[in-house]
C-alpha cells in the first residue's frame, strides 16, 4: 500500500509544483509559491502532534512545512498508472496533451521524493484513490485539501471519503467573489476553451454547508493571496472541525521539530517574503497601517522618463544587430549583490515583478522558409544563469543560443540577477501548421517544461500573413507607441486581445457572452483591429486623435469610431457596453478627471459588464529603467502626477502622454467608489498591468 522511493532521483528529472530552497540545491520550482506564507494557506492551524493526511502532495513542499511544524503525515497521491481527471475532450483533442502528460507526472513524482531525501523527511506516502481512501490507512487528525479539488470531476465524493477519515478538514481554493454568498460551483470548461485540466470554482459556503451535513460544527475562513509563476493569485482557506475548534498556530520564530524526530534532523527549509507577498486582498480590505512616508525622489521628471523610454526603444530597435554580434559566453554574468538600500530593494522588487510577469520579450519575429525566428529578452528572477526553454505554441523551439549575455541588456536589470540575457531562437518544425494558425504564442519556460496555464507569461503575435487590416502609417505607429514598429505595434494588439480572452475563458467566458465592446481610447486600433475581425460583438472606438480615428473609420470595417471630447459626457447611450478596455488612458488623467471618467464609464456600462483598464506598475517601470526611489514613492504617496496638473489646459483634457502613477492601494480606494474590483493583472497590457473591475 505505501509507495517506496525510487534508488536514485536526478534534479534534471524532476518537474516542482512549488517554489523550495532546498539545501545543496538552492532555490528549485515552480508554478506556486508560497514560501513566507504557508500558515495563511494553511488556516493557521497548529500542527504540533497531530497525524494529517494530505491529498495531492505535488512535490512535498507543504508535506515538509507541516512536519517541520509538528505533524506526522501521510500523503496520497494517484497510483503511477492512473491519469488526470481529464475534461473529455474528443480524443484527438486529449491525446498529445495525454501523452506528455505521463511524463510530467512522472517528474512531479521524483520531485516529491527529492525533496523527502533531500530534506530526510520521514512522512509517508500512499497510492490509492481519493475517491476511495483505503480503510487501512486508519484515522487521522487533519486531512488537506490544498487546490486539488478544482481538479477533480467529482470534488464532493473526495470531501465526503476525507470527512468519514478526519475530524478536522483543511480547504484551499481559488477565491472567486463572485461566488461569494452562494452555495455554488461554477463549471469552468467550455467547448471553445478547451480547458482539459480544471473543471471547478468554488463558494466557500458551498464546502460549509456541504460539511455542516456531514456533522462539522466548527468552522473558520480566511482569504490570503499568495504568489504563482503567472502572478497574485487570490484563495480562501476553510478550517472546518466536529468537536471543537482547532488551535491556531503560535507565532514562533521556528517550527516545533516532528512528534517523533528521525535520528538526525532535517535541515530546516528556509522560508522567505517574495516581492508581492503582501499584495493586497480585493474582497477583503487590508486593515495594516500604510507604510511610512518616503523622501521624494529629486530629480524624477517626465522628461528623464521620456528619455529612458527613448532608450529603451532605441535599444530594442538595435537588438535584432546586438544579438547577432553578441559573443556567446560559458560562464553567466556574477549575481547581483544584496541590496543595501530601500532604494535598491525597490528596484530589485520592480524588476524581479517584471521579469515574473514578461519573462520573454521578442524584439525580431520572421517567418521564412528557413523557419519561424525569434531574438529578444530573457530571463527569470533570482537567477544568474537560468535554465529556459523557449517554445511557440507549445512546441519546443529546436535551434536556440541562450543565454547570451550583452552588457547594455543586463545593465537595465543590474539590482536582479537571472536577467540580461539575449536568447536568438528558430523553429524548424511544423512550418506549414504555423503557416496557416492565426495567432502564435511565445513561451519562455523555465525548467524546460511548457504548460498552457501560463498564459500571462506569454507573448502573443498574429500570424502577419493572416492579418485583415493594412497597417497604419509609420506616423500613426510612432504616435500611438512611440515607435514606426509595426511587428511591436501588431504584438502589443495581440497581446491584449489574447490576455483578455485568456482571463475570460479562466472563468468559463467567452467574447460571445460580450456583445458590445467599447475600446477606449483605441488610438489607430492597436486593439480595435483584433475586436473587429477575430470577434462578433458591435465594437466601438472612442479616441480624442483626429487622424487615428479617420483612419479606424477607413480601415477598420465593422467598428463604429467616435471622437473623445475633451470631458465627459461622451455621444454614447447609458448601458451601451458589456466590456470596456481602456488603454493607458488613467495614465493621463489626474484624480480629479479619473473620478470623471469613471462615473461615465459607469453610466455607459450595463450591470455585470466587466472593465480592463490599464496602469504603469512594475513591470513597465523596470523596463523603463525607472529609479527605484520613484516606486518607493510611489507606495508612499499613492499618486504621482509627473507633469504636474498645471499642464493642463482644461479640467477634462488628458495629457498627449501618460504621467500618473498610482499604487493599487490607491486604485482600490478610489476606483472602488465606482465599481468591484476584481483582479490586478501584471503587465497583461503590452507592459502595462490591467486593473480588471465589474460593474455592479
Amino acid at each position: 500500500m505505501y509507495a517506496q522511493p525510487p534508488p536514485e532521483i536526478a534534479l534534471q528529472d524532476c518537474i516542482f509544483y512549488h517554489v523550495m530552497d532546498l539545501p545543496g540545491q538552492g532555490r528549485v520550482g515552480g508554478e506556486w509559491d508560497l514560501r513566507g506564507r504557508v500558515d495563511e494557506y494553511l488556516g493557521q492551524v497548529d500542527f504540533r502532534g497531530r497525524s494529517v493526511l494530505e491529498v495531492g502532495p505535488a512535490s512535498g513542499f507543504l508535506t515538509a512545512e507541516m512536519e517541520q511544524r509538528g505533524a506526522a503525515v501521510l500523503a496520497l497521491e494517484m497510483p503511477p498508472e492512473a491519469g488526470w481527471d481529464y475534461v473529455p475532450y474528443p480524443a484527438e483533442m486529449l491525446a498529445p496533451i495525454m501523452h506528455d502528460r505521463i511524463d510530467v507526472m512522472r517528474r512531479v513524482r521524483n520531485s516529491f521524493w527529492f525533496t523527502h531525501a533531500t530534506l530526510g523527511l520521514r512522512a509517508r506516502l500512499a497510492h490509492a484513490s481519493a475517491y476511495d481512501i483505503p480503510a487501512g490507512l486508519g484515522q487521522f487528525d487533519i486531512a488537506v485539501l490544498a487546490c486539488v479539488l478544482l481538479h477533480c470531476h467529482s470534488p464532493l465524493r473526495i470531501l465526503e471519503q476525507c470527512a468519514r477519515r478526519a475530524e478536522t478538514l483543511i480547504i484551499t481554493e481559488t477565491h472567486d467573489p463572485s461566488l461569494d454568498g452562494l452555495r455554488a460551483c461554477q463549471l469552468l470548461p467550455t467547448a471553445e476553451s478547451e480547458n482539459w485540466h480544471t473543471w471547478w470554482r468554488f463558494s466557500p459556503d458551498l464546502f460549509v454547508e456541504f460539511l455542516r451535513v456531514m456533522g462539522f460544527r466548527h468552522f473558520r475562513q480566511n482569504l490570503h493571496t499568495q504568489q504563482t509563476a503567472a502572478g497574485p493569485q487570490q484563495l480562501f482557506t476553510i478550517v472546518a472541525s466536529r468537536g471543537q475548534t482547532v488551535a491556531l498556530a503560535r507565532p514562533v520564530a521556528n517550527p516545533a521539530p516532528p512528534a517523533a524526530p528521525p535520528a538526525a534532523s532535517p535541515p530546516a527549509m528556509q522560508s522567505h517574503v517574495s516581492a508581492d507577498a503582501a499584495a493586497t486582498s480585493i474582497a477583503a480590505p487590508v486593515t495594516a497601517a500604510a507604510p511610512p512616508a518616503a523622501e521624494p525622489a529629486n530629480g524624477v521628471s517626465l522628461d528623464a522618463l521620456r528619455a529612458s523610454l527613448a532608450q529603451l526603444q532605441q535599444q530594442l530597435a538595435e537588438l535584432g544587430s546586438l544579438v547577432s554580434q553578441a559573443p556567446t559566453v560559458s560562464a553567466p554574468p556574477p549575481a547581483a549583490p544584496e541590496p543595501a538600500s530601500d532604494d535598491q530593494r525597490a528596484q530589485r522588487e520592480m524588476q524581479q515583478t517584471a521579469l515574473r510577469s514578461l519573462p520573454l520579450l521578442p524584439n525580431t519575429i520572421r517567418l521564412d522558409e528557413a523557419g519561424l525566428h525569434m531574438a529578444g529578452y530573457a530571463g527569470t528572477e533570482g537567477r544568474s544563469a537560468p535554465r529556459m526553454a523557449f517554445f511557440v505554441n507549445g512546441m519546443p523551439m529546436d535551434d536556440v543560443e541562450f543565454p547570451i549575455h550583452d552588457p547594455l541588456v543586463s545593465q537595465r536589470f543590474a539590482a536582479a540577477s537571472g536577467s540580461g540575457q539575449v536568447v536568438r531562437a528558430r523553429m524548424t518544425r511544423g512550418l506549414d501548421q504555423l503557416r496557416q494558425t492565426r495567432f502564435w504564442r511565445f513561451d519562455a519556460a523555465e525548467g524546460g517544461a511548457w504548460s498552457p496555464t501560463r498564459w500571462r507569461q506569454a507573448v502573443h503575435l498574429m500570424n502577419p500573413g493572416l492579418e485583415r487590416f493594412p497597417m497604419p502609417t509609420p506616423a500613426l505607429l510612432e504616435r500611438c507607441i512611440g515607435s514606426a514598429d509595426s511587428t511591436a505595434f501588431a504584438m502589443g494588439g495581440a497581446m491584449m486581445f489574447k490576455n483578455i480572452e485568456n482571463w475570460l475563458a479562466e472563468r468559463g467566458w467567452a467574447w460571445s457572452g460580450f456583445p458590445r465592446v467599447l475600446d477606449w481610447g483605441c488610438g489607430a486600433g492597436r486593439l480595435t483591429r483584433y475586436l473587429v475581425g477575430e470577434t462578433s460583438a458591435q465594437v466601438a472606438g472612442l479616441d480624442a486623435d483626429p487622424e487615428a480615428i479617420a483612419w479606424c473609420r477607413a480601415n477598420l470595417p465593422g467598428g463604429v469610431f467616435e471622437m473623445a471630447p475633451p470631458a465627459p459626457p461622451t455621444r454614447f447611450a447609458a448601458g451601451s457596453f458589456d466590456l470596456v478596455v481602456g488603454v493607458a488612458m488613467m495614465t493621463r488623467l489626474t484624480e480629479r478627471q479619473q473620478s470623471l471618467w469613471l462615473a461615465e464609464l459607469q453610466r455607459l456600462t450595463r450591470p455585470g459588464a466587466l472593465l480592463f483598464l490599464s496602469v504603469r506598475g512594475p513591470t513597465h517601470l523596470a523596463y523603463s529603467d525607472a529609479p527605484g526611489a520613484l516606486y518607493q514613492r510611489l507606495q508612499a504617496e499613492g499618486f504621482i502626477d509627473l507633469a504636474g496638473e498645471a499642464a493642463r489646459e482644461t479640467a477634462g483634457s488628458p495629457l498627449p502622454e501618460p504621467s500618473i502613477l498610482q499604487s493599487r492601494r490607491q486604485i482600490e480606494r478610489r476606483w472602488g467608489e465606482w465599481f468591484e474590483l476584481l483582479a490586478f493583472e501584471d503587465g497583461m497590457a503590452a507592459l502595462h498591468d490591467f486593473v480588471v473591475l465589474r460593474r455592479g
